[in-house]
């Protein structure tokens, strides 16, 4: 028996071929039924995956089996608790986005606050098809509100440095195996996902840095900032920045992030360098740039920092405090090394140092400053100028990190500084941050100091040939010495010892030894150098013309606004600014051999100045000259309300002849002048005190002589009245000028006021009001003609600034009784009882009957009650002559 042939076509029996359903067009077959299947299964795989996925998520979030997972792993990694305060949610897309609420990162023990990070809520968008390879791909993770503290603690120690806690021993599990193809629970653990990050946003967040040991707190605002992950695994961070104020750009590039995390821990010993984590950083706003390339490990970075700033003031707003002169063009650079920066290199193109009242521009640049290292010498260099003096200075620095700590010193240091005719040297030795324990010698060269202060618009003397030296010392308590101090040009040469003290109230004291001066060999300082000629001039026009070729004159100052007539003032109201000796400590003593000033030269010179709180007292002031010493006495309390001044002087015998030539005063007249004065004021301008001054001024001479044309140009219409025939030229013999002033509270009342001479004799009274610069006096000019006198009392009244002289009306009486007594006199009865009581009377009208009204009298007071020269006994009068004569000298004829 045959066996039946197996069917061919899947099990369907032979026999007559199916017909196509109805309805199908002709040659459409239908589909076969393995093919609608393929469909089908492909369909359900389509919409299973996603299911899966979700379906992986459900149970990852099941039970909060995630919050579980990401706060152990976190704690697990970091050695510190992490905690998610708010729920986890889902929210279903086709990427769908895990929400964790509130994270929280706990601080290192003993920090500042609880947690070194916080957040108002993490979103992480998850890609689906890699969980179900047990892979959680986070394919933008966005992190709202962030703040990450970063602080180090009391012992300098950082929060970011973690410890990851030890995986605890595994217990044997005694649990049955479940049977085969049994699913597992979701209370059982599963196997470890393995985490990609792919983006991470940073929303409104902020960075703090706090350090424990100086209190000092930073914050750096993250408005927008976005890391994400390059092709080859690299980390790039891009966003903005915000740091006091000041707007940044930031563009970082670094390595991976399972780098980051293994790098900051720290290179051990033993293991390889690829811990290292590379970074090449830019921070830039306006003006302001950083550069950072390296890598880092642990706490230490290696690399390249380049920073940048057009301004200083750029800097001002990210180092508030730094006290930093204007400069431009900033640029630092330098190696990172775990020993601390190499190469660096600071430059400036300008620094503009402050201006000192009307002192003149001071620049520095272009700057580079060089080191090795921190531990290494620093070598500067640069250029500087003064007002239009340019000048190159070089100075080799000790090393910064060994002059911070104090130890290892001395170290040297060297400065020096050239320019046209200049040369300054310095060199010597430091052995700390201050001055105490330095020591160094200075020395200085100028060919002609004048010009070099004009260019530098310094009002500079003319001193030629200048060559100064001294030995600096720092000593104690913040004192400079200058010892050996020596000055030595053609017309000076001084030595001494000064000691120095820097601060807001700088101090001296010391010495100084003139041993001679030639104030007359000094030419004055010159004005401020022109400004050079505009590069745009003509080739044709030489420097200092203008463009028709002719050299153009200073504009005249203008002139000062005429006074009112009624305001004018002879006393000028200029400040005495006596507050300001507050501002200086001295203790100085002064001595001069050899000053010639005025071709008058002056010997034996001694000062001895106090200066202490704002009080000054120079005692004595005392030199020789003009033939005798003249010695003064001052002293001034700055810090009195308001300031006080006292001046005294006595100079027994000072030729006249010499003396005011000297003073830059007109001469014509000499003989021997016995001064003295003491006076005191209070006020804080010169108009104050003299309308408050106090005191007394004596003025004595005898024996001297006067040119005829400074009489004329004092009391020229007098003279001419009284004497119509006396000479007009030579000089005339004075026999005595007596003045004493005795001042309280602005008004001098004359005590003695006579000045007589052969022919002639002027005795006053009165008073001066220099408050309010009125004048009260009245004068009794006298004359001799033909041996009669002749006596017209005469007021002097108004102001200073316009007096009035006119004939006193009830001085007629005492004219005609002087003439009369006169006449008494020639008729030969000079001691007569009528004659000798005229003369008693008269005398009293006249003020001459009196003793104090010969000079003897007269000088007398003016010394103040000292005895002193008096002129020799006048040659007996020539009593030719009638009143005819007296009458034509005043009728002219």
């Amino acid at each position: 028996m045959a066996t039946p042939e197996a069917p061919m076509d899947g099990g369907r029996p032979p026999g007559p071929p199916l017909k196509p359903p109805a309805g199908l067009p002709p040659g459409r077959e239908p589909t076969p039924p393995r093919r609608r299947r393929g469909w089908w299964i492909a369909g359900g795989v389509v919409l299973a995956l996603p299911l899966l996925g979700y379906a992986t998520l459900s149970v990852l979030l099941d039970g909060e089996y995630l919050r579980r997972r990401v706060e152990s792993a976190v704690t697990a990694a970091t050695g510190r608790p992490f905690t998610l305060s708010g729920p986890v949610g889902l929210k279903l897309a086709l990427v769908p986005t895990v929400v964790l609420e509130g994270p929280r990162f706990a601080n290192a023990p003993g920090g500042s606050r609880p947690e070194m990070f916080t957040a108002r809520r993490v979103e992480a968008e998850v890609a689906l098809l890699p969980l179900l390879s047990q892979r959680l791909e986070i394919r933008h993770l966005t992190v709202v509100a962030p703040e990450l503290l970063l602080e180090t603690d009391a012992a300098g120690q950082p929060n970011w440095r973690f410890h990851p806690a030890a995986a605890p021993a595994q217990a044997p599990d005694s649990r049955p195996a479940p049977a085969p193809g049994a699913a597992s629970t979701g209370g059982r653990p599963v196997q470890g996902y393995a985490v990609e990050l792919r983006q991470v946003e940073l929303r409104d967040g902020r960075a703090v840095w706090h350090d424990m040991r100086s209190g000092q707190t930073e914050q750096l605002a993250l408005p927008a900032l976005a890391l994400h992950t390059e092709g080859d695994g690299t980390l790039r961070m891009m966003g903005d920045v915000g740091f006091r104020g000041l707007a940044l750009s930031l563009d970082a590039r670094g390595g991976s992030l399972s780098g980051l995390l293994s790098a900051q821990s720290g290179t051990q010993p033993g293991r390889p360098s690829a811990q290292d984590w590379p970074i090449d950083a830019s921070l830039s706003g306006e003006g302001i740039q950083a550069q950072l390339s390296g890598t880092f490990s642990g706490n230490v970075w290696s690399g390249r920092l380049r920073v940048s700033a057009d301004n200083t003031a750029r800097l001002a707003m990210l180092v508030p405090g730094l006290a930093l002169p204007p400069a431009e063009d900033l640029a630092l650079d330098m190696d990172l090394a775990p020993g601390g920066p190499t190469s660096i290199r600071l430059a400036a193109g300008k620094v503009d140092l402050p201006r000192r009242d009307s002192g003149p521009d001071i620049s520095l640049g272009p700057i580079t400053v060089t080191a090795p290292d921190l531990g290494a010498r620093v070598s500067a260099t640069g250029e500087a100028q003064i007002g239009d003096l340019p000048l190159s200075w070089r100075a080799d620095l000790p090393p910064p990190r060994a002059v911070r700590s104090g130890r290892g010193g001395p170290w040297p240091l060297q400065l020096s500084v050239t320019g046209e005719d200049l040369a300054l040297s310095l060199g010597g030795t430091l052995a700390g941050p201050g001055p105490e324990g330095a020591a160094m010698d200075l020395s200085l060269k100028i060919q002609d100091l004048r010009t070099l202060g004009q260019r530098a618009h310094l009002p500079l003397p003319g001193l030629r040939g200048l060559e100064a030296s001294t030995h600096l010392v720092g000593e104690a308590d913040g004192w400079v010495g200058l010892r050996n101090l020596s000055l030595r040009s053609e017309q000076a040469e001084a030595t001494g010892d000064l000691r120095l003290r820097p601060g807001s109230v700088p101090a001296v004291d010391g010495r100084i030894d003139v041993a001679r001066l030639d104030l007359d060999a000094i030419p004055p300082p010159l004005p401020p150098a022109p400004a050079k000629a505009d590069a745009g001039q003509g080739a044709g026009q030489g420097a200092g013309q203008d463009a028709g070729g002719a050299t153009p004159t200073a504009p005249a100052a203008p002139a000062p606004p005429a006074l009112p007539t009624g305001s004018r003032k002879v006393i000028p109201d200029l400040p005495v600014p006596l507050d300001r000796l507050a501002a200086l400590e001295a203790d100085l003593r002064l001595r001069v051999g050899l000053l010639r000033a005025g071709r008058l030269d002056w010997r034996n010179g001694e000062a001895v100045l106090a200066l202490h709180g704002g009080r000054l007292l120079a005692d004595p002031l005392a030199i020789d000259g003009a033939g005798g010493r003249i010695a003064l006495r001052v002293a001034a309390e700055g810090t009195a309300s308001p300031p006080s001044l006292d001046v005294s002087a006595h100079a027994p015998s000072v030729d006249l002849a010499a003396l005011l030539p000297a003073l830059g005063l007109p001469g014509g007249v000499s003989g021997m002048l016995d001064a003295e004065t003491a006076l005191s004021a209070r006020g804080r301008t010169l108009r104050e005190m003299a309308a408050g001054l106090n005191g007394s001024l004596g003025l004595a001479l005898a024996d001297g002589r006067v040119d005829i044309s400074l009489l004329d140009a004092v009391a020229g219409d007098l003279r001419r009245l009284l004497l119509p025939n006396a000479p007009r030229n030579g000089s005339e013999a004075v026999r005595c000028l007596a003045l004493r002033l005795q001042a309280r509270d602005g008004v001098a009342s004359a005590q003695a006021m006579l000045l007589e001479t052969d022919i002639a004799s002027v005795l006053g009274s009165g008073s001066v009001d220099l408050g309010q610069e009125r004048l009260d006096l009245r004068l009794l000019p006298r004359a001799r003609l033909g041996g009669i006198g002749l006596a017209i009392p005469v007021v002097v009244d108004g102001a200073l600034a316009q007096p009035r002289l006119r004939a006193d009306p009830q001085g007629a009486a005492s004219a005609g009784a002087a003439i009369l007594k006169e006449l008494s006199n020639r008729r030969n009865d000079p001691g007569g009882m009528l004659g000798q009581t005229l003369n008693q009377a008269l005398g009293q009208i006249l003020g001459e009957g009196d003793s104090e009204a010969d000079c003897a009298a007269q000088l007398r007071i003016a010394r103040g009650g000292r005895e002193g020269p008096v002129p020799a006994p006048a040659a007996p009068e020539n009593r030719q002559g009638g009143v005819g004569d007296l009458l034509r000298g005043l009728l002219r004829r």
